[in-house]
């Protein structure tokens, strides 16, 4: 490689007539800087030799325009170029020991953007001190998805220590399969105080041992505070009675206050095996005297043998709001000895009146879905009651679609203790009982004899390997669940052969969460004349809240001859555009088709 960009532009390279060269060599100055100022710098660098080279540059146009092509390929990575340093080429190249030193250097400093790409952590990734943010070389598929989903290049075999303000791992697999590994192993801990966590594209992966007591987050010392979010990670093979509490060791008191919490579209799993001891609870504690202010648990799966001390798949507790929506549980452990009190949802508040909101969740394999306590226990209320904005919504087909082989008796419970054996009165000490909208046919308990415990054991099937594909399915498949019509639209040949800008149409999606829209056309479209066109979506939900993504799928008639490339999307103003082409080598799409194509979308929250 040569030691500068300008051995490609003025002829004095070999190479200089390969724009891939350029880019290769450009990503390499750039891989081999780890640190996020650093980069920033190299940005910074190749820009200020293409304008001293600016005569040069026109006589070799094309290969400039490649290196310009690669710039703003490089800024998707890194935002905001700083000045120029003189000495960004003279350690571009690392032993593997020598960056895993440099990076774990960088992981406590305060303000550093690690970046280790393809690269394996042999030992604990030690994260001390604010302002940190982590990014490893992940897929940004989804987690949910057990094939073709979510994957890493960074790849740690030890677990994280976390101490300091403002940290955001992205993007490891922190592979726990080393037979070395403690007996008591936790994957997640405190080392100190701690506040605002983000894990983002993660994946966990325990060592499976037939009786250990591994933990997939410690919140030992009660060192975390403030926010925390976990998305689109997935979680597998951790066995304890506890799988995460947040902040605390679980059941003790806290002493810092969480904030905000989001754990959304993650997928929680462990392996079937007859000797398995099950996995445990998550849970996120706020403090009595200062309650978290808003806790959302949305899109995620659970499925796995539930410990036999498991309490709920995720318990939110001293919470001002909690809210969970479109969850999937399957326990397929069966009825324990005992009460067999087992929820999926347990949530409750002695720091005041709170609200709670649950719809659109799937339960199976566990006692009761809700657990809420909005009772007494004894003589003297314990507990508050719930706003008046609360609600619980269960349709028939939220619980199972194969009754006969549920184990949630009770739809929602709001009493406690959770077992049927408590005082018969409620009573609260201020609130309301949330709105029960109750399609299931399951009951609602509110007094202990209204408790139901099933003469039926056991549990749902395990799953196939047909079940577990299915499962991916559902999960990749827009199409799932018969999504609604929201517009349809009929095009002509000149509509779509529009090469720079497509048909000037706008879908409106409106308020739609999820459905689909629909092209047909009444005279043939001719592959070989219907370039480049747009497909332009607006969606008030993004538009509203630029964060949210919106998802889609494009769907051809059954025995279709004609295909379609889809090449990129991009946004604006609330308007998705996505750039595509109908192949030019594949069939012609005949007048009045049964439709020339179906995109269906999904709105994540």
């Amino acid at each position: 490689m040569p030691d500068s960009l300008t051995s490609f532009i003025d002829g004095s390279s070999s190479d200089n007539q390969n724009p891939e060269s350029i880019k290769t060599w450009m990503q390499t100055v750039f891989d081999n800087h780890h640190d996020g100022t650093k980069k920033k710098q190299v940005i910074s660098y190749f820009n200020k030799i293409i304008q001293d080279d600016e005569n040069i540059v026109r006589k070799a146009q094309f290969n400039v325009s490649a290196a310009r092509s690669k710039i703003k390929q490089l800024h998707a990575e890194i935002e905001h170029p700083i000045t120029h340093v003189d000495d960004l080429l003279t350690t571009i190249s690392l032993s593997n020991a020598a960056k895993n030193t440099a990076l774990l250097a960088l992981m406590q400093t305060d303000n550093s953007q690690v970046y280790p790409g393809t690269f394996e952590f042999t030992e604990t990734l030690v994260i001390n001190g604010d302002n940190i943010h982590v990014f490893g070389d992940d897929n940004g598929l989804p987690a949910r998805n057990t094939s073709g989903g979510l994957a890493s290049n960074t790849v740690c075999t030890k677990g994280i220590t976390l101490e300091g303000n403002n940290i955001t791992i992205k993007g490891i697999h922190f592979k726990n399969t080393d037979n070395t590994i403690p007996f008591d192993f936790h994957c997640i801990t405190f080392t100190g105080n701690t506040s605002n966590v983000s894990f983002i594209n993660c994946i966990f992966e325990g060592p499976l041992y037939t009786n250990a007591e591994t933990v997939w987050w410690f919140g030992t010392n009660f060192y975390l505070e403030g926010d925390v979010t976990v998305k689109n990670c997935r979680v597998h093979n951790f066995m304890n009675w506890m799988l995460m509490d947040a902040n605390t060791e679980s059941s003790a008191a806290g002493t810092k206050a969480l904030r905000n919490v989001l754990f959304t579209e993650n997928r929680i799993t462990a392996d079937l095996e007859s000797n398995y001891p099950g996995v445990g609870a998550i849970a996120f504690r706020g403090l009595q005297s200062d309650p978290g202010k808003l806790a959302v648990c949305t899109h995620n799966t659970f499925k796995f043998l539930c410990h036999e001390l498991f309490w709920a798949a995720i318990e939110v507790n001293n919470f001002e709001k909690v809210y969970a929506a479109d969850n999937d549980l399957i326990d397929w452990s069966g009825e324990d000895e005992g009460p067999n009190t087992k929820a999926f949802f347990q949530s409750w508040s002695k720091a005041g009146v709170f609200t709670f909101q649950a719809e659109r969740n799937r339960v199976r394999g566990v006692r009761v879905a809700y657990a809420l306590a909005l009772g007494n226990v004894g003589v003297d209320p314990l507990f508050y009651g719930c706003t008046p904005e609360s609600y619980i919504k269960i349709t028939a087909t939220d619980l199972a679609e194969d009754v006969e082989s549920l184990e949630v008796d009770n739809a929602v419970s709001l009493i406690y203790p959770w077992d049927g054996n408590n005082n018969p009165t409620q009573f609260v000490i201020s609130g309301e009982i949330p709105t029960i909208v109750n399609a299931s046919g399951t009951p609602v308990v509110t007094t202990a004899n209204e408790w139901v415990v099933s003469a039926v054991t056991g549990a749902p099937s395990l799953p196939s390997s047909d079940d577990e594909k299915q499962d991916d399915e559902i999960d990749q498949d827009l199409t799932f669940g018969d999504p609604p019509l929201v517009e349809s639209l009929t095009v002509t040949q000149s509509d779509m052969y529009m090469p720079s800008t497509g048909p000037d149409h706008v879908f409106e999606l409106g308020n739609y969460a999820f459905g689909y829209i629909q092209i047909n056309n009444d005279v043939q479209l001719v592959a070989a004349s219907v370039q480049w066109f747009q497909i332009k979506l607006h969606s008030n939900i993004v538009e509203a809240n630029p964060l949210r993504i919106l998802i889609e799928q494009v769907i051809l008639p059954d025995g279709a001859g004609w295909t379609l490339i889809d090449q990129q999307r991009s946004y604006a103003d609330g308007i998705v555009s996505k750039r595509m082409h109908l192949d030019t080598g594949s069939a012609n799409v005949p007048a009045n088709s049964e439709y020339f194509l179906r995109l269906y979308f999904r709105i994540l929250n």
